[in-house]
């Protein structure tokens, strides 16, 4: 049986040999690195229905940033950004004409309405982000389910001060 020691050895020669594996033969492939900030190294987009779509994407960081490449997930609403969030941090109405999700540059969360591309701030702070929610939209209501905030669920109309 192998000591403890030798394990560790092995283990370190193995991971040694999958990081050099990886390492690239010469300088061209670290080319796309040195490109301008907020060049899409990659992306991948999955439909979320009615229009709505999530797309991860790898982007270069300038140069102040802790680290080169950002990895970023947002939801769009055909061209438009609706958020910086993925699809687990955000609801669409069954009908899919209205979103809920939380504004990361104000942490308030927020309506989109899909048939007008119109924003409503529903919240005056943080409250979290909504994962879930029992849509009564005739009622113009919903009861949302939230996680990573001061509240686990609430309800918000879906009227905004300057109408529906």
């Amino acid at each position: 049986m192998a000591s403890c020691r030798h394990l560790v050895l092995i283990g370190a020669v193995v991971s040694g040999l999958a990081i050099a594996g990886t390492l690239p033969s010469d300088d061209r492939s670290l080319s796309r690195l040195d490109a301008a900030p907020r060049t899409t190294l990659a992306e991948h987009s999955a439909d979320l229905g009615a229009g709505f779509r999530e797309v991860a994407r790898s982007e270069v960081n300038g140069p102040d940033s802790f680290e080169g490449v950002g990895h970023f997930v947002f939801v769009y609403f055909h061209d438009e950004k609706i958020c910086q969030c993925s699809r687990t941090e955000m609801v669409i109405s069954p009908d899919g004409r209205l979103a809920l999700y939380t504004d990361v540059m104000t942490g308030k969360l927020m309506l989109f309405r899909a048939g007008s591309a119109r924003r409503a701030q529903l919240t005056q702070e943080f409250v979290g982000y909504p994962t879930s929610a029992v849509w009564d939209v005739p009622g113009q209501k919903a009861d949302v389910t939230l996680v990573l905030g001061a509240k686990q669920s609430m309800s918000v109309r879906l009227v905004s001060p300057d109408g529906p």
